[in-house]
Formats: structure tokens, sequence, C-alpha cells
């Protein structure tokens, strides 16, 4: 067990995923959100408003926690603040964690780091792992996509649009497997870090084993939708991302990670499930507790 963690530090908490971390931890522990957006607040929890990149601001929040969930983040590899935020803002709290006689620290990373991709999120996470982990007592966790209650980038993507036009569209052939993690699995690791002693760096996926079709239809049969799945060749989007990387850079066009689309990504998850102590949601029961908690759709 980790001793007296009583204070948690969060990130990125008005996020896809710090929502359903601040859902999870409300009432065990005292929560202290640091976040940029003033219009978020949540009862019980001490919001700090702020820039993840200003010190100031950093060791105002890191001053008297036990433990930080760092999960701020920019995606989009066109963000002239990528940088600045996922590399700077790591270093920062790194360094006030140390100074500050922080017990834990959690970064949540990403699959991206394991393979050689180019673009400007997966090179500016694999720097920020390298921060993180000068930190002693650090827990690294790199969830594949995640779906579940409050995401806005797939599931609801997918629906409107199956709704709106009666088509799916799917990267490529739609045949290449990979793991999609359910959120609350990602939480439940958190949680477990928090409470047990456990340290390095973990993979968090999904235990089925689906490809992109299969993804789509999930989520199209759990609605009761349907719609006719359009592939999009790969070369297509080659095409574009090169044309939009080296001449227009035009931030809502963010087909970046193409070398993903072309391979399998299979994990083998006993080392995180057996270290981090939670039972993995398959993805029919995980996509069936997402469409319920879903809204507007």
């Amino acid at each position: 067990m980790v001793k007296q963690i009583k204070r948690v530090l969060i990130t990125g908490a008005n996020g896809f995923i710090g929502k359903n971390v601040v859902d999870s931890l409300a009432g065990k522990y005292q929560l202290v959100c640091l976040i940029k957006d003033t219009t978020y607040n949540r009862n019980g929890v001490k919001m700090i408003y702020g820039d993840v990149t200003d010190e100031k601001i950093i060791v105002q929040a890191v001053k008297g926690v036990d433990a930080i969930v760092h999960l701020a983040a920019i995606l989009n590899p066109f963000d002239k603040d990528i940088g600045k935020v996922n590399v700077g803002s790591t270093r920062l709290l790194v360094n006030a964690a140390k100074k500050f006689g922080v017990k834990k620290l959690i970064f949540i990373s990403t699959e991206n780091v394991l393979y050689d991709f180019d673009d400007a999120y997966s090179e500016t996470k694999k720097s920020a792992e390298r921060i993180v982990k000068t930190f002693d007592n650090h827990l690294i966790l790199r969830p594949t996509l995640v779906y579940g209650k409050h995401d806005e980038k797939y599931v609801k993507r997918i629906i409107r649009m199956a709704k709106k036009y009666n088509v799916s569209l799917v990267p490529g052939d739609g045949r290449k497997i990979f793991q999609p993690v359910y959120v609350q699995d990602v939480v439940r690791c958190i949680e477990n870090g928090l409470k047990y002693n456990v340290k390095g760096e973990y993979m968090v996926a999904g235990p089925s084993r689906i490809n992109y079709d299969e993804f789509v239809m999930g989520i199209l049969r759990e609605t009761g939708t349907s719609s006719r799945i359009i592939h999009i060749p790969l070369s297509i989007l080659k095409a574009v991302d090169h044309v939009n990387r080296n001449f227009l850079k035009i931030r809502e066009i963010r087909i970046f990670q193409v070398k993903s689309l072309e391979m399998d990504k299979v994990y083998d998850i006993s080392k995180s499930t057996q270290a981090l102590k939670y039972k993995p949601t398959p993805f029919d029961i995980g996509m069936k507790e997402t469409i319920k908690s879903l809204k507007d759709l």
C-alpha cells in the first residue's frame, strides 16, 4: 500500500478521461484540479484555474499534495503549444513534485510511444515519459484507444454521422486488429496506482482483440443504428496528411499516425492486470455501458 495519500492533484480534469477520474475519486481523496477552463467546477473539489505551463501556478497546485495524476495534454500535432504543454508542463510538475516531496506521480501516456511514429504528439509523449522516469515513484500508463462516458471524439462522432448520413467512414480496409480500452479500466488503474505500491510502465488495453469494422459495428448495434461502412484507402489519407503537414497545416485536418492504421496492435496485458489488480472489461460490455451513459445522441 502507498501510505498517507490523501490529497491528489489532477491536471486535465475537464477532459474525457479526467472527468471520469474525478467522478471516481471524488469523496475518496481530497482533490485539487488544475484546469484552464474557468467554467468547469465540481462540488467538494478544489479548483485552481490556470495554465499548466505557468511555473507559479504549478508550484501553487503541487504544494501540499501527496500525489499527482497528470492527464493534461494536447493531441493536435499542429498546435504550436504542443511541446510547451506536453513536455514543458511535465517538466514543471516533476520538478515541483521532487521539491515538495510528493509521494506518487501517475502519468497518462499513450501506446504510440512503443512505435516509430514521427508525429508531434507521439514525440512529445516520448519526451515527457523520459522526464517522468526521473521521479522515483512514478507510474506511467499507456492506454490504447479509449472509449466510454464523456467520449466526444470517437463514439459520438460515429453515431451522429451514421444517423445523419447513413454512412460510417473507416480508415483503411477495416481489418487491422487493435484492443480498445473502456475508460473505467483506465480509471481503475489510476485508482489502484494511488492505492498500491506499484511503479513503472504499463500497457492499458482492453481484453477484446477486434478490428476497426467490428468496433464501428459494435457501436451501431448498441444504438440500433443502420449504416453503410465506407473504407477510405490509406493511400488517400497519406496524400492528404503529407500535403497538410508540409504545406497547409490546417489544424482541423488531424490525419496523423497513418502508420498506426497499417498494423495490428496486439498486447499481452497480464503484467498490467496483475500489478494494477483490475479485471479488464470486454468490448461488448464496455460499449453497452458507454451507450447507456452518452446523452444527446
